[in-house]
């Protein structure tokens, strides 16, 4: 019935409307991760500064996939990683940003271990993780 139908319509707008807002603020980003004992820091590409990166997927293993491990009970112990090319989607936030409602980013003196970090990318989607190459390295680093 038209009745029905109009329903259903409003509650595909409004589920609509919903994801849009979930993913509102999150960009693709390229940099280099490094990781290991207290340390998870992205470098993104073009840019003179270090992110901590707080994994938030859906998948649990896109952490040891960004790292290029399998996971394991003692990854903790064994993992250390320089120069992984991460693509991904994510959100970047920082200490002197002003905080959505509810986020518990306000007053944050940094992020990361002992909040030696000014940011951090939020990564809710890894899209590609790989060893960089040589000018990938040059390039998100900045150098020639």
């Amino acid at each position: 019935t038209m009745r029905n139908f109009v329903a259903l319509s409003i509650l595909c707008l409004c589920l609509t409307a919903c994801g849009t807002k979930a993913d509102s603020g999150l960009e693709i980003h390229e940099g280099l991760y490094s990781a290991g004992f207290e340390r998870s820091a992205f470098q993104p590409c073009g840019l003179k500064e270090e992110w901590w990166a707080d994994f938030r997927t859906r998948n649990p293993d896109d952490f040891f996939k960004a790292m290029g491990t399998e996971p394991s009970p003692d990854w903790e112990s064994q993992a250390f990683v320089q120069n992984r090319f991460l693509r991904l989607r994510g959100r970047v936030e920082r200490v002197n940003d002003p905080s959505p409602p509810g986020d518990a980013a306000s007053g944050r003196s940094g992020y990361g271990h002992m909040s030696q970090y000014a940011g951090q990318i939020a990564v809710h989607e890894l899209l590609e993780a790989r060893d960089a190459t040589e000018a990938e390295m040059a390039e998100c680093r900045g150098s020639d």
